[in-house]
């Protein structure tokens, strides 16, 4: 019975505290926030607040609504738009390298096809 090992001593060590966990209240206007160890405040509001509304919602909401949340946060409305117009003009370089890539493509391959032909038929 060499191989049992003995683990009382883990099981006071895992019901002590951890060194690192310093919960505390931390006053922030007339909300108390707590605070961990993970240097990470937790607030009440949602992430959904953070972001403007997507390409479809845009395009599906009523125009009052909109415009209420353009009011609401301008900056987030404005780079949403920065972010489309940069969106629109890098599908606008894409399409037009592809069409580029095509095109020399569909000439070569029209080339070789004529002159695989010219050299059936002579």
């Amino acid at each position: 019975m060499s191989n049992i090992i003995d683990l009382t001593a883990m099981r006071a060590a895992r019901d002590l505290p951890p060194e690192n966990d310093r919960s505390f209240e931390l006053s922030v206007g007339p909300r108390q926030l707590p605070v961990t160890g993970s240097k990470r405040r937790r607030s009440a509001t949602s992430m959904h607040t953070f972001v403007f509304r997507s390409y479809e919602l845009i395009i599906t909401s009523p125009e009052a609504d909109l415009v209420r949340d353009v009011r609401c946060d301008v900056h987030k409305a404005r780079t949403k738009l920065r972010k489309i117009r940069e969106q629109m003009d890098a599908d606008r370089k894409h399409a037009a390298a592809r069409a580029d890539l095509l095109t020399k493509a569909e000439a070569k391959l029209s080339a070789a096809i004529a002159q695989a032909f010219g050299s059936v038929e002579g």
